[in-house]
């Protein structure tokens, strides 16, 4: 009838395997041209090197932004909104849309 389950000789060759649903993944390769030449990484280092002298410079003059210094001192300082009463104010709609509403 059935061929035994744990039957070492049976390698099912003779099964059909049927592929037509599965569909092949093709991915891309990078690029040899992408990768970094050492003429590149030391041009890098020069644009690196250049961009710190710079900030170096502004720093030394007082012309370099802090972001993390103004966002404590503004975290810090207290809400000026909080102080102003909103009132709500009413507004005509004249003059817009020819009057129309």
């Amino acid at each position: 009838m059935f061929p035994s389950i744990q039957d070492p000789s049976d390698t099912f060759e003779d099964v059909p395997l049927d592929t037509r649903h599965h569909k092949r993944v093709v991915r891309p390769k990078f690029p040899k041209e992408w990768l970094l030449t050492e003429e590149r990484k030391q041009e890098l280092e020069a644009i690196r090197r250049e961009a710190m002298e710079l900030d170096k410079a502004k720093k030394e003059k007082g012309e370099l932004v802090d972001g993390k210094e103004i966002i404590q001192v503004t975290l810090s300082a207290p809400a000026a909104e909080a102080a102003v009463e909103r009132v709500p104010v009413r507004v005509s709609a004249k003059g817009r849309m020819g009057g129309r509403r």
